[in-house]
Order: C-alpha cells, then sequence, then structure tokens
C-alpha cells in the first residue's frame, strides 16, 4: 500500500492485517487514498501491486549493475578478499596478504591440517584482514574461497574478476580439496 511500508504484496497484506488486529491505524504522509470504501480498496490493491512491481524492477536493475562492475572488475561492497585491496574501486593484490595465502594453499597441499596452518601462521605473528590472530575456521574459509580461483558469484552465476594470487597452485589445489574433503 504505501510504497515504504513492504515491497511484497502478500507480506503488506500480512502487515496492514497485524497493524488491524492490534487497531493501529496506517496513514501515509505523501499518498492520496480516497475516503469512500469501494475506491479505497481499489486504490490501496493498485498502489500494493505497483509498489510490489517497482521493487522487482529495482531488483533487475541492480541486479544487472552488480554484474557489469564485476566484469569490469569492480568492487560492488562488502568485505574485501584477503589477499586483496581496493584501489581506485578496483581489487588490486595486497602482496604481503598474498603471500600468506600462497603460503596457506602450499602448506595444505603439502598435507597439513588447517589448525597446523593457523598454528603456524599466528606463531609467526602474521594477522588476519582484522588485524587480530588467525582461526581455522578463516584457514577453511581461504582454502573454499571462490575468489581465489577468481570467481564471484552474482544471482547464482559465476563470474571471473579478480587477478589471481595463486594461478600456478589453483587447478592442482582444486582437485586436491575435493579428494581431501
Amino acid at each position: 500500500m504505501f510504497n515504504c511500508f513492504s515491497r511484497n504484496v502478500r507480506d503488506g497484506i500480512n502487515y496492514k492485517f497485524s497493524l488491524l488486529q492490534n487497531r493501529v491505524k496506517l496513514i501515509s504522509a505523501t499518498e492520496q487514498i480516497p475516503e469512500d470504501e469501494s475506491n479505497r480498496t481499489l486504490m490501496k490493491a493498485f498502489k500494493r501491486w505497483q509498489n510490489a512491481n517497482f521493487s522487482r524492477r529495482l531488483s533487475m536493475v541492480v541486479k544487472d549493475a552488480q554484474k557489469r562492475l564485476i566484469k569490469q572488475g569492480q568492487s560492488i561492497g562488502g568485505r574485501i578478499t584477503y589477499g586483496y585491496d581496493l584501489v581506485d574501486k578496483k581489487y588490486a593484490i595486497n602482496e604481503l596478504e598474498a603471500n600468506v595465502v600462497k603460503r596457506i594453499y602450499d602448506e595444505y597441499l603439502g598435507g597439513r591440517k588447517a589448525k597446523e596452518i593457523t598454528d603456524s601462521l599466528n606463531s609467526d605473528h602474521i594477522l588476519n584482514k582484522d588485524k587480530t590472530r588467525f582461526k581455522v575456521s578463516q584457514i577453511y574459509h581461504i582454502l573454499k574461497n571462490k575468489s581465489y580461483l577468481v570467481i564471484k558469484t552474482v544471482d547464482g552465476v559465476d563470474y571471473q574478476i579478480l587477478s589471481p594470487i595463486i594461478k600456478k597452485i589453483c587447478l592442482k589445489f582444486k582437485k586436491a580439496f575435493k579428494h581431501k574433503n
């Protein structure tokens, strides 16, 4: 009904019903709804449909823009992957972190477990992106992260975007990780 109240017709109806059950009247300061009941019901239904349609169109525009930015190697927000920095809205390899990522992959392919790699990095006082000690879960995240394999997923579709940090061992790792886990 009111364009900031809900973007989904079903949710809007459910929210409105909950408000009515609690004797809360919903009014809009920006949208004029006729007072007579026959036109009011039709106008509210039309506004709900219009707002839901706008939301779907906006979602498609945003996803298309994200895909375009990814193909251009630009960031679409979120955390920056360990081993990369953001320079002028584009991903750039952080050489110090990239060497750590290479070390993690090399040690894992060499037979070391994630816990052993974590302990090794922490004993060498190597910090993660947050400038804190590594955790085992972060090592697994790095090992499974598609970004190191030069892939970014948006809306279920994979796009190649980043310059590879570990170009020489990516394929070898991918095969080894499938066999180990």
